[in-house]
């Protein structure tokens, strides 16, 4: 049996092959091949958070492993791309699997430059992971860039089972993970994920600086809840700056060079200089432009659906108005007998 891991990097097209494998279930089956999802888990398994499901014990990993190699299939496919910082952490399921399958892992990677401020925008912006403030550029990407130590953490750990391919190269990352599988992959017309224009990460930002805690995407299509922050700033110009400035990606590669000369020597992928690389700077008034434009087309949508939700009520209040029955009345509540006052 083959077991094939793909473990990111995140915001390498891991959404896209995820999206491929769970549509090409025929075509898997075809060649003998199944795919097992994200979070595989052994048979009886209680339900986790994802963060949980990492942070599961020994032996729950190696039930897992078990699990997917008892599978009646030829080849089994893993794609998670929160592994891609794990092969420490899930020692017990790599182990288990090397030692009674033909383990392959596929890592992609990117120009840190681009990576970085896509990077930025999901985690600091759209997902605000961690407390406080929305930060600035600089600030999250020194944090985020740290994510290179997973390809070289992974080629230490399996060898050459592990490829570290190039996410600039590979070019349509779906048809290429195809290629590396040996399983066609059913192609997808439209993206999976739409990265969000300039105005609405400018919107995401301020709406996600608004809360003290983290924030999940959902949130912004969402009411706004009653724990928000009276401090930081408001100004459309300022959040433009943190949420888009990107100009700093090149300082923040150039301050990690030894990180990207050991994952150079450890994957045989030289990522620097592969991508745009430059960063992007801001033209304030034109993102506030934008933003007013999309503020404008929200008003509009929401004004719509409010006079959709008058109107629904309105009928509601007709239909009761019109039905001349009173309302049944309340079934009466049973009330528990008293304990006597000397035993309470």
């Amino acid at each position: 049996m083959q077991v094939i891991l793909h473990v990111g990097m995140g915001k390498n097209g891991s959404t896209a092959i995820q999206d491929a494998l769970a549509r090409s279930t025929d075509a898997l089956a075809a060649h003998g091949a199944v795919y097992a999802g994200m979070r595989p888990v052994a048979p009886g398994e209680a339900p986790t958070t994802p963060v949980g499901y990492l942070r599961s014990d020994a032996a729950t990993w190696t039930a897992r492993a078990d699990h997917l190699l008892g599978l009646d299939a030829a080849k089994v496919v893993v794609s998670n791309e929160s592994l891609s910082a794990a092969p420490d952490a899930i020692d017990p399921f790599v182990a288990r699997l090397r030692a009674r399958a033909d383990l392959r892992v596929v890592i992609y990677a990117r120009d840190p430059r681009d990576w970085l401020a896509s990077a930025h925008v999901q985690w600091a912006v759209r997902h605000k992971t961690r407390k406080g403030p929305v930060p600035a550029f600089p600030e999250s990407a020194r944090r985020l860039v740290v994510a290179y130590n997973g390809p070289i953490r992974w080629r230490a750990r399996v060898g050459a089972a592990c490829e570290v391919a190039s996410y600039e190269a590979a070019g349509d990352v779906v048809a290429d993970f195809a290629a590396r599988i040996g399983v066609p992959l059913e192609p997808r017309t439209a993206p999976v994920y739409a990265s969000p224009g300039r105005a609405e990460t400018v919107l995401r930002a301020l709406f996600a600086d608004r809360h003290a805690g983290p924030v999940l995407p959902e949130a912004f299509d969402r009411a706004v809840r009653a724990d928000l922050r009276d401090d930081g700033p408001r100004d459309v110009a300022e959040m433009a700056a943190r949420a888009l400035d990107t100009r700093a990606a090149q300082a923040v590669v150039d301050e990690s060079a030894d990180l990207f000369d050991r994952f150079a020597e450890a994957t045989g992928l030289e990522v620097r200089g592969g991508g745009a690389g430059t960063g992007r700077s801001v033209a304030p008034e034109a993102v506030r432009a934008e933003v007013l434009d999309h503020l404008a087309d929200l008003a509009l949508g929401q004004a719509l659906r409010l006079e959709r939700l008058e109107a629904e009520v309105a009928a509601l209040r007709a239909a009761r108005d019109a039905d001349p029955r009173p309302p049944a009345p309340e079934a009466p509540r049973a009330r528990a007998p008293r304990r006597p006052w000397w035993r309470r």
